[in-house]
C-alpha cells in the first residue's frame, strides 16, 4: 500500500473531527476515513482533490465494508450536505446525488463513471 498524500493525510484530521469519531451511516466509532466518490473517478491528474474534506466521511468497519456502491455513496453526499450544507455542484458528484432510485452501480467500473466521461 502506497504512503498517503500529503493532501489525503492533512483532511483525515479534519474529517474524523468534522464527524466526531463517529461513523456517518450507523453512529458507531468508526476507524476508516473513506472517500465517497473513489479516487479513480477524479482521473490521474484529479486525485488530490478526491481528498477534499467534503468528499470524505468517518465510517465504522462494518459500514465501511457496506458503503463501495452508489446508494451508499449518494447517502453519504446527502448525510454531509445536511449536516454540513455542502454544495456538490461538479459533474462527479452530481451524477451520484441526480440518480435518484436508479442507483445500481456496485464500485469499480460501473454506469456512473462511463456516464461522466
Amino acid at each position: 500500500m502506497a504512503a498517503p498524500s500529503a493532501a489525503q493525510s492533512a483532511t483525515r484530521p479534519l474529517v474524523i473531527e468534522r464527524d466526531d469519531h463517529l461513523c456517518i451511516y450507523c453512529g458507531r466509532l468508526g476507524k476508516n476515513v473513506h472517500e465517497i466518490i473513489p479516487r479513480s473517478a477524479f482521473g490521474k491528474h484529479g486525485r488530490q482533490v478526491c481528498f477534499e474534506v467534503k468528499n470524505r466521511c468517518v465510517v465504522c468497519v462494518k459500514c465501511h465494508a457496506l458503503c463501495h456502491n452508489w446508494e451508499w455513496r449518494q447517502l453519504a453526499l446527502l448525510i454531509l450536505q445536511q449536516r454540513h450544507g455542502y454544495e456538490y455542484p461538479e459533474a462527479r458528484y452530481r451524477a451520484v446525488l441526480d440518480r435518484g432510485d436508479t442507483i445500481t452501480g456496485q464500485g469499480k467500473g460501473d454506469v456512473w463513471q462511463r456516464k461522466t466521461r
